[in-house]
């Protein structure tokens, strides 16, 4: 008998003064994420699967990734189906001089202040993202 599964990904929240980076993606209705995607069986840990992700969608470092928390996400991909996928959301920071860069599944990263962010979030965030980042930024 074949079991549902469920795919792990990794989200992170990147913290500098304030602000937080958010990216988009082209088929997101010009709507904002937070950068992740899925743990690679080759990452040695879900830290290091944060690490990765994020470099390679924005360019930057993720700097000490701390495990905030998991949830189910409810990704559009997996609505209609009985797997399912599994989030561990990390928050970290980055090289305040290092280059931004989209990159991956991104076509724009920005930076929000946390203020900005809340303003946003019912609107301008995709859907699946907006518990995540309630539970980091209220």
């Amino acid at each position: 008998m074949d079991y549902p599964t469920s795919f792990q990904t990794v989200d992170m929240v990147c913290v500098m003064d304030g602000t937080t980076l958010l990216g988009r993606k082209s088929k997101d209705n010009g709507k904002w994420r937070l950068p992740g995607g899925f743990v690679d069986p080759a990452d040695k840990s879900l830290e290091d699967a944060a690490v990765r992700e994020f470099m390679e969608e924005t360019g930057l470092p993720f700097i000490r990734p701390q495990y905030r928390l998991s949830m189910r996400v409810d990704d559009y991909r997996y609505r209609d189906s009985p797997h399912k996928i599994m989030t561990a959301l990390f928050l970290g920071t980055t090289d305040p001089d290092a280059k931004m860069k989209a990159g991956d599944d991104l076509c724009e990263v920005s930076w929000f202040t946390f203020t900005h962010v809340r303003n946003i979030m019912e609107k301008d965030i995709v859907g699946e993202h907006i518990p995540l980042l309630k539970e980091v930024l209220g």
